[in-house]
């Protein structure tokens, strides 16, 4: 999210910064970095290629059609309702590097999770489960942003300026579905997710779900508890000391 208090831009997570009036104390300045703020905001999705679990089997992600039943964790079989997808030059890559996805090598997040080498949007969240996450956040299982989960050996920044196409896929209901056999999320249209989109992909959204632009009547509910920016460095602190 992008906010601005006392005429300096933040950019962090939801409830991340300061609230307006709250006074603020210069410590140091940098020069910004050489890209638009908004490209922080970029949509949590799949890379292209990712093959994700249906009836009949894994199917690449941009294989699917809206209508393709896909299989999920919290909802059984579901049809897909919308995708979206937005292509992403060379040229992009190497002046946006939020563009730039994170890289799951197999078994990252445990034996056959993913089971091969995945990508996904640095935005994407992907489910977390063990004991670290009860005795912190007193649940099972939680929804971490791929970029939070970044450990620079088996979970990492692409580097490479090799073009692709970022794909999202959305459902009645928020779902966990299993992409290379890691659980990760599908689309989820709250208010920055909407905001990040094009212009035609948003009024396509809007004839489908006009709710999710109606102030007060957001009825899709996250899958799980997702975790904040320092939430996540919390468990990731826990779980490497446990």
């Amino acid at each position: 999210m992008f906010g601005t208090s006392e005429g300096i831009a933040f950019i962090g997570g939801e409830r991340e910064y300061p609230p307006i009036g709250v006074t603020l104390t210069v410590t140091s300045t940098s020069e910004g970095p050489n890209f638009l703020a908004t490209a922080y905001g970029f949509p949590p999705c799949c890379v292209s290629g990712s093959q994700v679990l249906t009836p009949t089997g894994a199917k690449p992600i941009d294989a699917l059609s809206v209508g393709d039943l896909v299989v999920t964790q919290n909802h059984g079989l579901k049809p897909i309702r919308w995708i979206g997808r937005c292509p992403v030059t060379a040229t992009r890559l190497h002046a946006q590097e939020p563009y730039r996805p994170i890289v799951f090598e197999k078994d990252a997040l445990g034996p056959n999770t993913p089971s091969r080498r995945t990508r996904v949007s640095p935005q994407h969240r992907v489910a977390i489960s063990d004991g670290t996450c009860e005795i912190l956040f007193d649940c099972h299982s939680v929804l971490v942003k791929a970029k939070d989960l970044v450990n620079g050996e088996s979970i990492y920044v692409d580097t490479s300026l090799d073009p692709f196409a970022y794909i999202h896929i959305l459902f009645d209901s928020h779902a966990l579905v299993f992409v290379d056999g890691m659980l990760s999320e599908s689309f989820y249209p709250g208010a920055d997710s909407l905001q990040s989109l094009d212009h035609s992909a948003r009024a396509e959204l809007r004839m489908l779900f006009p709710e999710l632009f109606v102030t007060g009547r957001h009825t899709l509910r996250p899958a799980l508890p997702t975790l904040r920016d320092r939430e996540a460095r919390a468990l990731l602190r826990a779980q490497r000391t446990a």
